[in-house]
Order: C-alpha cells, then structure tokens, then sequence
C-alpha cells in the first residue's frame, strides 16, 4: 500500500475549497438573480449579488439611447442575468433580462390579442422593419400595412406605431405583426359602440367620404352609412357629384341600421325639411315667377 501524504492531500483539497468558494456553483448560465449596485465607473456598472465576485455589466445596457443619463445610483437593486463565469468571475447582463421580461409579455398579448408598440426602422422587401424592443427586429408584411403604402421609406422611417403580433418563435427570436389586424379590430369595437348609440329618425352631422353612381357614403361618428342617390335631395340627381364633394359636412336622417351586416341607411333630403309642405304658402294659383327649364320631354317640359 502506497503511504498517504497527508500535506499533499491538504493541498489538494485546500484547492478545491478554494476553487469552490471562488466560484459560484450553484449559479447557471441563463439564470436570473437580484442584486445590488456596488459601483459605477465610466464604462461598467457593478453589482453585487451576494457571491464573493461581483459582476459587471456595460453602461450601455441601463441606457435606452446614447444620449440618455443613467440614473442608476449605488445601493441600487436590479434583476440580472448570469451571462457567462469563469472560475474567478462572474458577467452578468441587464439587457438580457430585460429582453426575457419583453419576451414573457409578447407570450401573454400574443394570446390576448393586445397591441403593442414598435418604431418603424425602414422598407424592405416585402414589408417593414420594426424595432419592438428585442434584440432581433419585428418584421410587418405588406399585406399587413394597414392603410396606402408609402412611396418612399423616408415617410415612415421612425414612425411609432401599434401592432397586434401574428406570429411568435421565441427560441429563434421571430416576430410577426400586423397593423391592419389591429385597425380591423378597432374599426369594429368603435362600430359596435356607434351601432348602439344610433336612433332611427334621428338626425346628426357627417362628412361626405366617398362619391359612387348609386349614391354617397358619409362618415357618422367614425364609421360609414349609405345615402342613396334618391335621398340626396328633393330635386332629381343624376349623379352625387353634382350637388357634392368628399369633405362635406352634412347633416343626415337615420333610416336603418343593420349591426349583423354593419350597414346604415341615411338621408340627407330627410334632415331637411319636405318642400312641398310650404308649397302652398311660396306658390298660389295665377302667380307669376321665373323658373329655369330642368327637362325636356315629348309631352312637356319641367
């Protein structure tokens, strides 16, 4: 039997003991932890979280842009990421659980269908890139625009808009949004709450939006009812356009609703009032006045 050196193995497993104390091994890569803000300097910011070495993080990461102050002080406490370790240092990261954070609430309006914000980056092909927060960037399709697209990406370029998200890969960071799904979902909550304030007979103010042959589509209170060309006035119209144009504002009787088909029926010759209850009081028999010729006809002439 080989004898046992006894100041050989308190070395070695003086070592050890080192080693250990020094390293923090029941820590992981990826996990989370709260700490405290020991120190800050030009370039990093220290936290401690209760193991024998501190970690440090890079200003940037508390900064949302470059010109921003930090408004971390010592004594601070914050949530922190294990990033990497070595055996004699711990890296930790802000950034990256604060992204974690985003990605956990992306999960629930995923789900809920709750819009979120974003900034538009610039056009790509097919579509638009959008900044949402996380590291990697959103991507809207063009199909999923939600009104006339721009002609340039200088138009849109740092524009904030609300997207709902369409799509949602969190190993592989994919995001895919749609702003005219949410436009679509507003339009109808702010329908159902027009529909429900609507009185038959009623009359009330709205603006000429859109001219056809068969009639005029008029905006009340954001969404859009049908005047027929035959309830545009008390004279004869050929066509809207003749006695119309997009912007007016008008005053409209309501006829009909129809919630199920998100269909008005208005009147703009209804909201005024009937001619031919005054005619006998502007016209008497034998009365002479001047008049313009509207039509010619084989019979006569009005």
């Amino acid at each position: 039997m080989v004898p046992r050196d006894n100041k050989m193995d308190d070395d070695y497993f003086g070592t050890l003991l080192n080693s250990s104390m020094n390293m923090p091994f029941n820590l992981e890569v990826g996990d989370i932890v709260s700490g405290r803000v020991s120190q800050i300097d030009e370039e990093f910011v220290y936290v401690s979280t209760g193991f024998k070495s501190e970690g440090r993080i890079p200003r940037e990461e508390f900064l949302t842009h470059k010109d921003q102050e930090l408004t971390l002080k010592v004594d601070d406490e914050v949530e922190v990421m294990v990033d990497r370790m070595t055996s004699e240092e711990i890296f930790l990261s802000f950034a990256k659980v604060q992204e974690q954070r985003l990605w956990d609430e992306f999960v629930v309006k995923h789900e809920s269908k709750e819009p979120i914000d974003a900034v538009i980056l610039k056009m790509v092909k097919g579509g638009f890139r959008l900044d949402a927060g996380v590291h990697r960037h959103a991507f809207l399709p063009a199909s999923h625009w939600g009104g006339p697209m721009p002609a340039a990406s200088e138009e849109v370029e740092g524009k904030e808009i609300r997207v709902v998200i369409i799509e949602l890969d969190r190993d592989s960071g994919n995001l895919v949004v749609s702003q005219k799904d949410l436009l679509k979902k507003e339009l109808a909550v702010k329908e159902d709450e027009v529909f429900s304030h609507l009185t038959l007979d009623s009359i009330m103010e709205g603006k000429v939006t859109r001219l056809t042959n068969f009639g005029a589509f008029v905006d009340v209170g954001g969404v859009e009812g049908l005047v027929h060309v035959s309830e545009i006035a008390w004279t004869r119209v050929g066509h809207p356009s003749q006695v119309l144009a997009c912007g007016d504002v008008v005053k409209v009787k309501i006829l009909g609703t129809d919630l199920d088909k998100k269909k008005i029926s208005l009147s703009i010759k209804q909201a005024q009032s009937d001619p031919w209850e005054s005619v006998e009081e502007t016209f008497h028999v034998d009365d002479i006045i001047d008049g313009t010729i509207a039509r010619v006809v084989k019979y006569g002439m009005f």
